[in-house]
């Protein structure tokens, strides 16, 4: 039996983070310029369907639902609040925006031994990042859906024993299962919360692949955000995510990354 008492918190908030998204185009660390090389090159040479995403720039949140049927709401780094808890830390609004989503879910979704983690954007509220302007004027804060993880009973159960560098290791190198774009669809509509805006599906060969190319497909594909919290708020998006169903394969598109290697080739000539 699962008992939330007895095991390794810090295993669990290890086994339960989000890895970390490699960049469409590989970066250069001495000048922070694209390169031409990169993920861009996976991605072209696969035969399978693309699905493009607006990257919303927020503060990454997470509920992880426990087998007790108790769920943690937790962000990037730390796990804030459980269900019950009189006391909750209130870092970037968090629990605040995921708390009332939390409390949502038909477990009917998947087998009640398995750990399920929601990952979440919360953006916006009172400068949860200084983008927040992008999407209020106020201080309205939203949340959007942008993946979801299955663990299993027996895997977590062998996880939970582990040291956390081996929990990490295991994360960073593709161990957890994602679900695919219908089965997200479904935890969308079940918490009532909208997914990230979806650009549309592309095959391979849509696919930008040199740098200024794909400069010139993310002013195409999102010129501006579509996860304004306020009608007739237009603000600039972040860039988009690449991935295949599943997340096989995952890659980030950021405009700030292509606006500066622009600014540094610039200066080069």
């Amino acid at each position: 039996m699962f008992d939330i008492r007895t095991i390794d918190l810090r295993a669990l908030n290890s086994m339960t983070g989000y890895p970390s998204i490699p960049t469409y185009h590989d970066l250069d660390p001495a000048n922070g310029a694209l390169k031409e090389t990169g993920l861009r090159d996976r991605f072209v040479e696969l035969d399978a369907t693309v699905c493009a995403s607006e990257k919303v720039n927020g503060a990454n949140g997470r509920i992880i639902y426990l087998p007790d049927g108790s769920y943690i709401i937790g962000s990037r780094d730390e796990l804030l609040y459980r269900r019950g808890d009189i006391v909750a830390n209130p870092k970037l609004g968090i629990v605040e925006a995921l708390r009332p989503i939390a409390e949502q879910a038909d477990r009917d979704l998947w087998n009640d031994e398995n750990i399920v983690v929601c990952y979440l954007e919360v953006y916006g509220g009172k400068k949860i990042t200084p983008a927040s302007r992008n999407y209020t004027s106020g201080q309205q804060l939203g949340a959007r859906l942008f993946d979801v993880v299955e663990v299993h009973a027996d895997e977590h159960a062998e996880l939970l024993t582990q040291p956390v560098e081996r929990i990490a290791s295991w994360r960073q190198h593709g161990g957890q299962q994602f679900w695919g774009e219908r089965q997200l669809y479904l935890m969308a509509d079940e918490l009532s919360v909208p997914p990230t805006p979806r650009l549309g599906r592309l095959s391979p060969t849509e696919l930008p692949t040199t740098v200024e190319e794909t400069h010139e497909w993310l002013e195409r594909i999102v010129p501006h955000t579509l996860a304004s919290l306020e009608d007739g708020l237009l603000g600039p998006a972040e860039g988009v995510v690449l991935r295949t169903d599943g997340r096989g394969l995952i890659a980030k598109v950021r405009f700030e990354n292509y606006r500066r290697t622009a600014q540094v080739r610039g200066g080069a000539r």
